[in-house]
């Protein structure tokens, strides 16, 4: 849209691969209805192009929108409140001294919570717990340093005064023979306490500054990979895995993932780093595809895939899929056939990350599976310890 004027200032800039909502009327005579649509390109002037995508999928297209048509023809999603969660980040002083004991934050404790009732108790030295129980085992070994401690300091003490005390009269103050004992009651200088992790507010920066790197042959995540954290709906509740989609891998191995409860209630943003791998969060399980393709194909190389166009060029190929264990699902690579690129919102609570639709057959999963999944196809997600295969049609002569 040329020439048209610049937003004013304050207006909250569109974002591309944002979602928002726009105004479609499947005819002149129908009612026009709200749908999802992703934002693609963003101009300086506040215009932008999005891709809509009816509900059940059986059409989509892009469209130009103008910062000006903002309420009228698009609107943004309405964000919902999580009234029933805490606040993601450090506890208050009064807030730790509750989880903890009374005089815990002036001790110099730090409880960090985390995502839905996981909480991370980090002690004044730095050390990090994982749960209360763990922190009580830590305090009473404190205690009982402690208590030597001060029993070894009374007792130099007590040797001090012995030795500062007038001899008496004909008694030598040492005997012959035998050094004279002294005890040091210097304080070692102590190193300053390690300051401990903090937890940014949601959408902020990494977890830990100064983390270090993960280690050689330490696998790194990318962006818009989908791996599972540990959620708990409550701190009565049992911790459950759902899936997360990765939004941000930095340099030192932490990184930021979007969390999408099962039932689509629900998402947010937390960071996690790689240390927590295993106990905040986890890879999703995957198994070798076959050695040898399905009959009457072979396997294809991992495509170029770095325009729109290249993944359009997909569609209609055969390929390998890998699924995991689900009901009256075994965990094992199935075979159908890519039938469109861009799925829609309702698609995306199944897979957050899903930009193709799959069509799987009765016949060619040996009943396992019918009908459309929506996945995510990537070249980082691509091989046979991946999560997809493109098949090729064996030529007559192989």
């Amino acid at each position: 849209m040329p020439g048209a004027s610049v937003p004013p200032n304050g207006w909250k800039w569109l974002h591309e691969g944002e979602t928002i909502e726009v105004e479609v009327a499947a005819s002149e005579d129908a009612p026009a209805v709200w749908v999802t649509a992703e934002v693609l390109t963003v101009r300086i002037d506040g215009s932008f192009q999005a891709r809509i995508v009816l509900p059940d999928g059986s059409d989509q297209w892009d469209d130009w929108f103008s910062w000006q048509e903002e309420g009228s023809d698009w609107r943004r999603r309405a964000k919902r409140v999580r009234v029933d969660k805490a606040p993601i980040g450090s506890l208050l002083a009064d807030e730790i001294d509750l989880k903890l004991w009374a005089g815990a934050s002036a001790a110099g404790w730090t409880v960090i919570r985390k995502t839905c009732g996981n909480y991370r108790y980090v002690s004044p030295s730095g050390a990090v717990y994982t749960s209360r129980s763990a922190v009580d085992e830590a305090k009473a070994e404190v205690y009982e340093v402690k208590d030597d401690v001060e029993a070894d300091a009374e007792q130099a003490k007590d040797d001090v005064e012995a030795e500062a005390k007038p001899s008496k009269k004909g008694e030598k103050k040492e005997k012959k023979g035998k050094a004279k004992k002294t005890a040091d009651l210097t304080v070692p200088e102590q190193p300053p306490p390690r300051q401990p992790p903090q937890l940014p507010p949601p959408g902020g920066g990494p977890p830990m500054s100064g983390a270090p790197p993960p280690p050689n042959g330490w696998k790194w995540l990318h962006e818009g990979e989908t791996i599972e954290v540990e959620v708990a709906a409550s701190e009565d509740a049992p911790a459950v895995w759902v899936t997360a989609e990765v939004l941000i891998a930095l340099i030192d191995g932490s990184f930021q993932a979007r969390i999408v409860l099962p039932d689509g209630s629900d998402q947010w943003d937390d960071w996690f780093s790689w240390q927590e791998e295993g106990s905040d969060w986890r890879r999703r399980a995957k198994r070798e595809a076959p050695e040898e393709a399905p009959e009457g194909f072979r396997y294809a190389t991992c495509p170029r895939l770095e325009t729109d166009e290249d993944y359009r060029k997909l569609v209609g190929r055969k390929v390998l899929v890998a699924h995991e264990r689900k009901k009256n699902l075994e965990p094992n690579w199935y075979m159908g056939r890519i039938k469109l690129f861009g799925v829609s919102a309702a698609w995306k609570k199944t897979c957050p990350s899903a930009n193709f639709i799959i069509k799987y057959s009765k016949t060619e999963t040996g009943n396992a599976l019918d009908g459309d999944s929506a996945i995510e196809l990537a070249t980082h997600n691509y091989g046979v310890d991946e999560w997809w295969l493109l098949l090729d049609p064996l030529l007559p002569e192989e």
